[in-house]
């Protein structure tokens, strides 16, 4: 996939190309987060960055609803992984 996708960021048909390389579910305090990262082929100074996002209920559904977090872009998909993870709230602790 990678050459596909270096090749259409190459044609210049479109501002941004990514491809979600890892995706991570974590669960803490009953929320769930998914954080995604992706890595670019149109934007050689952001190598990989991540987007979170938290599971919610609308009107009686469950959607994925944008979580943010601070800014990520590291040179590999693990290390932008564990900086986004970083970024989520920390668990709260139960005290008896």
């Amino acid at each position: 996939m990678d050459d596909a996708l270096k090749y259409y960021a190459q044609k210049g048909d479109c501002e941004e190309v990514y491809e979600v390389v890892r995706t991570a579910i974590v669960v803490r305090d009953g929320k769930t987060y998914r954080v995604e990262v992706w890595k670019s082929y149109s934007n050689s100074s952001k190598s990989y960055t991540a987007s979170c996002y938290a599971e919610d209920q609308i009107e009686g559904k469950t959607v994925w609803v944008e979580y943010l977090i601070d800014s990520t872009n590291r040179d590999d998909a693990d290390g932008t992984l564990a900086q986004a993870l970083g970024f989520l709230p920390k668990a709260q602790r139960a005290t008896a």
